[in-house]
């Protein structure tokens, strides 16, 4: 295969409820509709491999480009129920993600619209692809899980420190200094490092800074 020809096309979620489903995709998350049609025939007996297949189909546009998404309401055969398929460790496809420009916004405008978020926004305590990425996960009203991210540029300025904290011992203790660091006014990423108890942190702060946070979270760095 020539993977430069290799893209994303669409993404596909099989819906109880096609009106409801279409509705929040299209008004709340601001998708535009592309398609709305029966899917029937040989064709698509020969596809799936069942006789007499029959559904109902939406396809929509999301507002900034990418992957369409694909809304399928099965009436033959009938749709298979799955549990565990809003939690985030489900093996599988997992969730869909849309990227905006403004993560708080978003947040709030559809918390207000009623829409189940699992937390407030997170910082992802490193960069990725060299910008800075706030995230949040939600579900859709059939419980789907997506997620809202906003990726924006690491500050010119931004320096790389190391800290040396001797009794930062396990996974748990990794975290705690990464929450508080990443709390720190100029923080932009924090990669703690275990087995070598040090933890790298890159942005604009100040080491005092930096050194007082962890110390506040319990450790004696230096």
């Amino acid at each position: 295969m020539n993977d430069s020809a290799l893209r994303c096309d669409h993404l596909n979620l099989v819906v109880r409820d096609l009106p409801a489903q279409t509705a929040f995709y299209r008004d709340l998350l601001g998708c535009r509709v592309l398609l709305e049609r029966e899917l029937a025939g040989d064709w698509v007996d020969a596809l799936l491999g069942q006789v007499g297949a029959r559904m109902q189909c939406v396809i929509l546009d999301p507002p900034g480009g990418g992957a369409r998404i694909e809304l399928l309401a099965y009436q033959q055969p009938p749709a298979l129920e799955s549990p565990a398929q809003g939690a985030p460790q489900t093996l599988g496809l997992r969730h869909l993600a849309f990227a905006v420009t403004d993560l708080e916004a978003a947040w709030q405008r559809l918390s207000a619209a009623g829409v189940r978020f699992l937390s407030a926004p997170v910082t992802v305590p490193f960069t990725v692809g060299g910008r800075r990425k706030r995230l949040v996960y939600a579900h859709d009203p059939e419980g789907v899980l997506f997620e809202l991210c906003e990726y924006t540029a690491v500050e010119e300025s931004a320096t790389m420190q190391q800290l040396s904290v001797p009794d930062m011992m396990c996974g748990s203790c990794a975290a705690k200094i990464e929450t508080a660091l990443t709390a720190v006014a100029g923080v932009q990423s924090v990669r703690c490092d275990v087995p070598a108890k040090q933890v790298t942190v890159e942005g604009s702060a100040p080491r005092e800074a930096l050194l007082a946070a962890v110390a506040a979270a319990g450790f004696k760095p230096r």
